[in-house]
């Protein structure tokens, strides 16, 4: 019989080893060069609303994550799935313990041209970590209570919400 736990400990365990490999070869390695063609093409491409993208970025801010964080965690309560709950707040504890020790870990600059200032390093992307963990968990939660079409809309919304937040970092020149 299969066992999904072991699946999942193993996928954990390779996502790490992926993320501890990229992130300990960026400096001068491959990534360079595909940062630099990055910046290159977005600095050519049509200008969007600098009121816009900043507008997305903050979709994973700080203020919306905890206000997102806050308002699940109490539906959660409400609802009486206190496993669930003690998961969802612990996973946003340790996100953040991760985020900040790999910032500092890895120690990476942000672009000297930023459209927007951030006092902190750029790698990993705090708001990219912190969108896909917020949205994708509001869908998952909600999942259960969605009829079809709610389904393939929040399917369609959360990743677009996520994709959209690592867009408007790299718009806004503050990420490689």
């Amino acid at each position: 019989m299969f066992d999904w736990r072991n699946q999942n400990l193993l996928s954990g365990i390779l996502l790490l080893l992926a993320f501890l490999v990229i992130g300990l070869s960026i400096p001068g390695g491959f990534f360079s060069g595909v940062d630099s063609v990055i910046h290159q093409n977005l600095d050519q491409a049509a200008h969007l609303s600098l009121a816009l993208v900043d507008g997305i970025t903050k979709l994973a801010s700080a203020p919306a994550v905890g206000f997102l964080t806050i308002v699940m965690g109490g539906l959660l309560y409400l609802w009486k799935r206190k496993k669930a709950l003690i998961i969802f707040w612990g996973s946003v504890a340790v996100l953040y313990v991760l985020s900040f020790v790999s910032k500092l870990m890895f120690a990476r600059p942000r672009p000297i041209d930023a459209l927007v200032q951030e006092h902190d390093f750029s790698f990993p992307s705090g708001h990219a970590v912190f969108s896909m963990f917020i949205y994708l968990s509001i869908l998952i939660i909600f999942w259960d209570k969605m009829n079809g079409w709610q389904r393939i809309v929040g399917g369609i919304v959360a990743p677009a919400i996520i994709l959209a937040v690592g867009f408007s970092r790299l718009y806004l020149k503050v990420h490689w």
